[in-house]
């Protein structure tokens, strides 16, 4: 019997996040969508998760706020990092710069597409 892969998906955008839960879930995956950070850490207490996909600006604990408190608990589940910034005042690219500093294993600056999503994830899973 094949293991469903776990997937947290953490995006407060609810079209971008409805879309990666179809594409993920379509691919095999079980999937957990949250918009808030601290939802997507309630969802990591209580659950066994493979990979988290989160933006890096989230409401009331942001993406990055959520992989330090990743790992100053240990936690070693992998992150995907995506972001397409607020403004033209914040470049994503450093926000995303910030995540890999964090240990995101792969970052996604948005918009991006099903296949580099899927890629990554694939990717992502098959190296742990």
């Amino acid at each position: 019997m094949e293991v469903l892969q776990r997937i947290l998906v953490a995006e407060n955008n609810v079209p971008l996040r409805s879309l990666i839960e179809y594409t993920l879930t379509a691919a095999g995956c079980q999937v957990f969508g949250v918009s808030t950070g601290r939802d997507a850490l309630r969802i990591l207490r209580m659950e066994r998760i493979d990979l988290v996909v989160t933006d890096v600006c989230l409401p009331e604990l942001d993406g990055v706020e959520l992989m330090m408190r990743l790992r100053a608990d240990a936690n070693k589940v992998p992150v995907i990092a995506i972001s397409g910034g607020m403004s033209v005042l914040d470049d994503s690219s450093n926000l995303l710069e910030v995540a890999r500093l964090l240990g995101a294993v792969r970052t996604l600056q948005t918009p991006f597409s099903i296949d580099e999503l899927i890629r990554a994830v694939k990717d992502t899973l098959s190296a742990q």
